[in-house]
């Protein structure tokens, strides 16, 4: 039969892109040209006037626009192995780690959706494009976490037991956590 398009009319049917292959483009073009969200485009246009494309769309005109200027777009961006495998993290900590947590907030919900599907369809693109950010602060997290605990000194005991020991100390951090029993402070 024939589609829409060859017919004439006027609505193109909602595509679907490979999660994998969506999220990998999302790592080219994060790479290359940096991270904007939607709303950061939308207020960026506002103030300076001027049109700002959010990675959302630069991510959808690489993979489903046609045309010299897509593929002008698409050679400009080429994924990598490195891409490849960022998307493949990317869907592997959202559908095993942030999947498994006991509570999600909003965003991290709809993400965990969207992900476990094998396709993206259109409407879905932005939210599952800013896991490849989203993933990608976790890890730098950890990488600083990871240094700040190697940098820690080890805890060793102080003094001799059954002895009192009076020491100055610097106290570095205060926790301030509310229970049910009202403040914690650790």
């Amino acid at each position: 039969s024939e589609s829409d398009e060859e017919s004439g009319g006027g609505h193109r049917g909602t595509e679907y892109i490979g999660t994998a292959e969506l999220l990998s483009v999302a790592a080219a073009v994060i790479r290359q040209y940096g991270w904007t969200s939607k709303a950061a485009a939308k207020r960026a246009a506002d103030l300076f006037e001027k049109d700002v494309t959010s990675t959302a769309d630069y991510v959808r005109m690489h993979v489903t626009e046609r045309g010299e200027a897509a593929d002008t777009f698409r050679a400009a961006t080429p994924v990598t192995d490195a891409d490849v495998a960022v998307a493949t993290a990317t869907i592997e900590y959202v559908r095993d780690e942030m999947a498994e947590r006991p509570e999600l907030n909003d965003y991290e919900s709809n993400l965990v959706v969207a992900l476990t599907a094998e396709y993206i369809g259109d409407r879905n693109i932005g939210i599952a494009v800013s896991a490849v950010p989203a993933y990608l602060r976790v890890q730098e997290r950890r990488a600083e976490r990871a240094v700040v605990a190697a940098e820690r000194p080890v805890s060793q005991h102080v003094g001799t037991v059954g002895e009192r020991v009076t020491l100055t100390v610097t106290v570095e951090r205060i926790t301030v956590r509310e229970t049910d029993f009202g403040l914690t402070h650790i």
